[in-house]
């Protein structure tokens, strides 16, 4: 954040990310097991120095030494899914169960901001749907999203100055306990 909480984007010098992300999916006979992972490790490779006026001068301090995670990045991300495929009379039917796993993550890059107003715990959502294809092209599903109503922190941030109003920061939840019925017709 910069002057008065307003969000400022500068060139922070070099950073790195090094990580690995797979995809696997698994089907047997009318069992499908899916699961995408990520694991990022992103950090500065060099100092970010204070910029009075935009000048950068690294003699008046460090806003993030090199080393210094970068922020809004989890290091870890899963998502994995077990869907069943039946027959319910005439109806192609299906349950299917979902899990998404974030692990923690910052919100700023500079570390007196970071540590200000906190990090974004990590936190898993778990979602459940059932439906089916009928015979005239027209699909119906019974879903609920984020079943135990997980209030995972996605991002956190301030509408001023962080140290002079932390008090009255904003949190971006994921989304909350949702249900409902899709129906859909094809032509």
């Amino acid at each position: 954040p910069g002057a008065n909480g307003v969000g400022s984007f500068v060139n922070a010098g070099n950073a790195r990310v090094k990580g690995i992300e797979a995809d696997i999916v698994a089907r047997l006979g009318h069992f499908t097991l899916s699961a995408a992972g990520a694991y990022n490790d992103a950090k500065l490779t060099t100092p970010f120095c204070n910029m009075p006026n935009g000048v950068v001068r690294c003699d008046l301090g460090l806003n993030a030494a090199a080393g210094t995670r970068l922020p809004t990045q989890p290091r870890f991300k899963v998502t994995t899914t077990a869907r069943y495929d039946f027959d319910l009379g005439s109806i192609a039917a299906f349950g299917q169960v979902s899990m998404l796993h974030q692990s923690d993550s910052t919100n700023f890059l500079r570390v007196r901001d970071s540590n200000a107003i906190g990090t974004n715990p990590g936190f898993s959502t778990f979602d459940f749907s059932f439906g089916g294809k009928l015979q005239n092209n027209m699909t119906i599903e019974f879903f609920m999203q984020n079943i135990f109503d997980e209030r995972g922190i996605l991002s956190r941030n301030s509408q001023c100055i962080l140290l002079t109003c932390l008090r009255n920061g904003r949190i971006y939840p994921v989304k909350p306990q949702q249900f409902g019925i899709k129906i859909g017709q094809r032509f």
